[in-house]
């Protein structure tokens, strides 16, 4: 959800910045609601629509695809990568 990495974002400006806007009641509230939705996915096993979508495109043109999500199939890319012998 690009909201909540764009709302970190703008907090952290805020405090360079001393944007007092971002410390609003309702700007918390609709910045930790995505973030709730979000962790009870992940408690849930419930895969990233993102993902889904990525795989269900890579089937349609002909590649392959991969198990898991995203990011821990980049990490085990990058840490188990095939270095020529």
């Amino acid at each position: 959800m690009p909201f909540v990495v764009l709302g970190l974002v703008l907090i952290v400006l805020s405090l360079a910045l001393r944007w007092r806007w971002v410390r609003h009641f309702w700007f918390r509230v609709f910045h930790l609601a995505p973030i709730v939705i979000v962790v009870g996915q992940a408690w849930g096993g419930v895969p990233c629509p993102l993902t889904v979508l990525e795989n269900t495109l890579r089937t349609k043109a002909g590649e392959s695809t991969y198990a898991g999500g995203f990011i821990a199939h980049w990490i085990h890319y990058i840490l188990f990568w095939d270095a020529p012998a």
